[in-house]
């Protein structure tokens, strides 16, 4: 029903439909008929597009979308727990800008907003900004309107545009565009320019930091607009000040994104890698494949199938029009029709030879930019369509619906095929605020998620193992009073004992469900274990009997040097002791028998170091060292540096957590 009414303002905003009643109304009460008109026109424009924006909102940003994933998830705890510099990029990866996180910083941080709506917000700014670039493209409202719905409402395949990187990136360069178009080198302002380039330059900039991408497109930006430059003025030849701004920004760039890369916590190997001729071809297959399924109603997504055939319908009429050359096409708008085109087709053939893109098993979200730069296409030509052409209602009505159609088709995949309800996760999700403050294990895409709607109270991680993006939130995870693990998408079923990043779990009561998951509680178990010999690492010549470990004064081997090391144990945060149980022998004087430490990193950490010597053993016969670890430890050793003073037989090492 609302779509319906968007429609009907989207044609009503471009067409003075104005009945005979209506026309007596005006002339009786405004002295200017068209004022009026036009100024009704431009309240439905608004309308239309400010209905459209708040629809898209509490239906696809953050807080309020169904199938967030723990890949939303990671900018909203990026938000939460926002540090500069090392936060530049994504956990655990080197790409993938976080701007949204840090424009999140003015509403978590400044105006305490929480993470998710915060993120939510900068998302819709940027893409607004987006839209405000793009929509200037365009000289008539119905396409700026049709637009807005593309936008904010695009295909299920394409609905990531609304929260990803890639839409991002393409917001900026669209608002890019808005003072690209302000240039004007023949205007005797050369400050203004000079501000306008500038202005130009760090959104370029910071659509490559959100997304590497970006480089393609602003490169054949760049060439299509000296192109033009080139033709308008007949001379080939590039305005120096522009070449000084382009040489500044690229060594800028190089070195901005050089710096952030040092600070990423994880390189992705093939990233930059291109496809041989087997992946190539593979890659090619998969798409074909997809594209059958989709104009074959082969898939569940029925109403796309129908919006695939309206649009390539619809894309013959536009070609039609071209050959029949019925545009009436100005140099700029020839300019920007034949830059989307380029960017659709150059981006198109960077996803087919990315093996990145391959190895992501060729992501719907990669081929957002195709969605953008084709829609912008079509809407150029539709835009410039001669007055014949423009004023036939049933090209606007054509159009309008088929944008309609493509924006429901979301909803309707939504509701009725997965998740098959308009509920937000964040709203499903926040049933585990009733279990207070816990620590979360899960799968990747179950885990970060769940601490979406509280961080303060909820901390989660991915299991060990898996995709684990931050360490931190892992210590976080268990110094929580209350574990929880997530068995969905990971887990057969609950083990009765699970260790996970050096802690023994040890399952407790019932599983149940709630927020759309199985969970278990978990309790974390002191540690009290004795450490088997054969998981340390001895020198060839110690000799171990059934007694133990025997060190003897008379092997010269032994003498003054480490004898013992390893395990490489992983130890959690705590409080340990290790307890040597000893015997001396053969006591020559009271020089020390010999020295054991703790250490990390393989000697780079010291934990604790204690000498030997006879009058320090108890009764028991017992050697005892405690040591405090502020962080997990992957790598802990009990090394024995062994003096060769006295005979020394160690029994058995346990080691205890306190």
């Amino acid at each position: 029903m609302i779509f319906s009414l968007v429609g009907i303002c989207v044609l009503i905003a471009d067409k003075k439909i104005v009945d005979t009643k209506t026309l007596k109304l005006n002339s009786i009460f405004c002295t200017d008929y068209n004022f009026s008109t036009m100024k009704i026109r431009d309240i439905l424009f608004y309308a239309g597009l400010t209905v459209v924006i708040i629809l898209s909102f509490f239906l696809y940003s953050s807080r309020h979308h169904p199938l967030l994933n723990s890949d939303d998830a990671l900018n909203i705890l990026m938000t939460f727990y926002y540090k500069l510099p090392q936060d530049l990029y994504c956990w655990g990866q080197d790409r993938g800008g976080t701007l949204i996180p840090l424009i999140g910083q003015i509403f978590h941080k400044y105006f305490g907003i929480s993470a998710v709506n915060a993120v939510s917000i900068s998302n819709y700014f940027i893409l607004i900004l987006g839209y405000i670039g793009f929509s200037s493209l365009f000289k008539s409202k119905l396409t700026k309107l049709v637009f807005a719905i593309i936008w904010f409402f695009p295909p299920i395949r394409f609905i990531d545009l609304n929260r990803f990187p890639l839409g991002m990136q393409y917001s900026l360069i669209g608002f890019s565009v808005l003072f690209v178009n302000k240039i004007d080198f023949k205007n005797k302002k050369l400050v203004l320019n000079h501000i306008l380039i500038i202005v130009v330059l760090l959104i370029l900039s910071v659509s490559i930091w959100v997304s590497d991408l970006a480089i393609v497109t602003i490169v054949l930006l760049g060439i299509t607009l000296f192109t033009f430059n080139s033709l308008r003025s007949n001379k080939l030849r590039l305005n120096k000040i522009i070449l000084a701004y382009i040489l500044l920004g690229t060594v800028g760039n190089y070195l901005f994104i050089r710096y952030a890369k040092s600070y990423a916590t994880g390189a992705a190997k093939y990233y930059t890698s291109f496809n041989n001729l087997d992946t190539f071809f593979q890659s090619v297959n998969v798409l074909k494949a997809e594209v059958f399924k989709i104009f074959a109603f082969q898939n569940e997504e029925f109403l796309l199938s129908i919006y695939a055939w309206l649009v390539l319908i619809f894309t013959f009429f536009c070609i039609s029009a071209i050959y029949k050359k019925s545009l009436i096409l100005t140099a700029d708008s020839k300019k920007w029709l034949i830059f989307f085109l380029l960017d659709f087709f150059t981006v198109f053939g960077v996803i087919l030879v990315s093996k990145w893109v391959y190895l992501n098993g060729m992501g719907r979200w990669y081929f957002i930019p195709l969605y953008i730069s084709f829609s912008m296409a079509i809407l150029q030509v539709f835009d410039h369509l001669e007055p014949d052409y423009h004023k036939n209602l049933i090209a606007k009505s054509a159009l309008v619906f088929i944008v309609l159609v493509g924006a429901f088709s979301s909803i309707h995949y939504l509701k009725y095929i997965r998740p098959k309800t308009l509920r937000s996760k964040i709203d499903v999700r926040s049933e585990f605020l009733e279990l207070g403050e816990i620590g979360i294990i899960g799968e990747f895409w179950n885990s970060y998620i769940s601490a979406c709607p509280d961080p303060y109270r909820i901390k989660a991680t991915a299991f060990d193992g898996a995709a684990v993006r931050n360490q931190r939130l892992v210590d976080e995870v268990f110094a929580q009073p209350k574990i929880y693990v997530i068995k969905d998408m990971w887990l057969k079923s609950f083990p009765d004992t699970l260790k996970q990043f050096s802690y023994v779990l040890v399952k407790k009561d019932s599983s149940f469900s709630l927020g759309d998951c199985i969970i278990n509680r978990y309790e974390k178990i002191k540690r009290d274990e004795i450490i088997p010999f054969e998981s340390l690492k001895f020198n060839e010549a110690v000799n171990r009997t059934a007694a133990g470990i025997e060190l003897q004064i008379k092997n010269k081997e032994l003498k003054d040097k480490y004898i013992i090391w390893g395990p490489y144990l992983p130890i959690g945060i705590g409080d340990f002791t290790i307890k040597y149980k000893l015997k001396i022998e053969n006591i020559r004087d009271a020089n020390p028998v010999a020295k054991f430490d703790i250490v990390a990193g393989y000697g780079k950490t010291v934990l604790a170091q204690k000498t030997l010597s006879a009058e320090k053993l108890d009764s028991s016969g017992y050697f005892e060292l405690s040591f405090r670890t502020d962080k997990r430890y992957r790598d802990i050793e009990f090394r024995t540096y062994f003096y060769g003073n006295s005979d020394l037989i160690i029994k058995e090492l346990q080691l205890v957590e306190k």
